[in-house]
Order: structure tokens, then C-alpha cells, then sequence
């Protein structure tokens, strides 16, 4: 099949996927799950995580879904107008008084 006529979510992968061909030492990803259905976002996420370790490879990735953020991340950097505002494992930064105050009512994230 054409690329172009694959899902969204397949696209993606396949793009990551090539990235990590020439195995870098680090992947950095803006917003992996953008565009992706709610259904297709955690297999995409475990697709593309499965293949980062087992070569290993770090990975950097940006993302506005709490719920990625959640499951997938060992440390979070929570930035504000370009300065971080919180930095930690998810569970400590989503307790964050100032944190909580952007993602309140924007996420089913539960400190």
C-alpha cells in the first residue's frame, strides 16, 4: 500500500520508525499522539516506545496529552511562558499547585 493511504496513526509510526533506522542516540518527538484517534493513541505509543528501547534509544518527546504524559514518562518537565515551572516523576509534578492550575478541567489525570 501507499503511505499516504495507511491511518494516521500508522503514519506515524512508519515515520518514527524510519527516524530510529540510523540509530541515534536520541529521538526527540513533538507531540507523537497529535491527530491520532483516542483509540489508536496508546497502541501507537507502545509501538513506538517498544521499538526506542529495544534499540536502545533515548527519548525526548513533547506532548500536550496528560494522559501520554502519565503513562509513558519517568520525568516530567512542566514549562510555563518559557521557564519550568515544575520538574519530577508525573505523580509529583501533576500534584503541583502550579501546575494544576493548567491542566485542572483539561485532563482525566489524577494526582
Amino acid at each position: 500500500r501507499k503511505v499516504g493511504l495507511l491511518p494516521q496513526g500508522a503514519r506515524k509510526v512508519l515515520d518514527i520508525l524510519i527516524a530510529i533506522l540510523g540509530k541515534p542516540s536520541i529521538v526527540l518527538l513533538d507531540e507523537p499522539t497529535s491527530g491520532i484517534s483516542t483509540d489508536e493513541k496508546y497502541i501507537v505509543m507502545n509501538y513506538i516506545l517498544t521499538a526506542i528501547k529495544r534499540l536502545n534509544i533515548a527519548v525526548l518527546f513533547i506532548e500536550h496529552d496528560m494522559d501520554i504524559i502519565s503513562k509513558y514518562s519517568k520525568r516530567v518537565l512542566a514549562f510555563y511562558s518559557g521557564k519550568i515551572i515544575a520538574d519530577g516523576s508525573p505523580k509529583e509534578v501533576f500534584k503541583q499547585k502550579d501546575v494544576l492550575k493548567f491542566i485542572v478541567g483539561n485532563s482525566n489525570v489524577k494526582s
